[in-house]
């Protein structure tokens, strides 16, 4: 879902999806073309529009910095390479909750060894989840949500024109 502030936007990938398929909507009812059974040619027409928009967001989005929060999984690795492939200017947003031992340094260390190898900014922030478990309480999910996010609004305040995507 996007989450909207006053100086924020996140953008996950379902959220995308969605944009992307309000925007062919969008291009379909504007052609305003018959389907492409009853008049030869239709179906591209609308097709064009359609591309025509998505490729107008892809630029419009080319020229704004977009933060990647990459976990080091296979979705955010995948993407990662695929916005470099496409030209976007990518940063990463990488959070080490030391939750899993050595597995957690061997997660930062792989995301900041890719990071080098394609000559992109990596932002890091090492927390010590347990610790804070122990003296506020809470739910695991909902301490590490609430650190992600905060340190996400302090990055969207420091920088300007950008997406955070998650």
């Amino acid at each position: 879902a996007a989450v909207r502030g006053a100086k924020r936007l996140w953008l996950s990938s379902k959220f995308m999806k969605s944009v992307m398929n309000g925007m062919r909507n969008v291009a379909n009812r504007f052609t305003k073309v018959p389907p492409a059974r009853t008049q030869k040619g239709a179906g591209s027409l609308r097709k064009a529009a359609r591309n025509s928009l998505v490729a107008g967001f892809i630029t419009w989005l080319k020229n704004k910095k977009l933060f990647l929060a990459c976990s080091g999984g296979v979705d955010s690795m995948v993407l990662l390479h695929l916005l470099v492939k496409a030209d976007f200017q990518v940063s990463v947003l990488h959070v080490n909750y030391h939750l899993r031992g050595e597995d957690s340094n061997a997660d930062e260390q792989f995301v900041q060894s890719t990071c080098e190898k394609l000559k992109l900014p990596f932002y890091l922030k090492s927390v010590d989840t347990k610790q804070i478990l122990i003296e506020k309480g809470g739910n695991l999910q909902d301490v590490a949500r609430k650190i992600r996010y905060d340190w996400f609004s302090e990055i969207k305040e420091k920088e300007t024109d950008n997406f955070i995507l998650l």
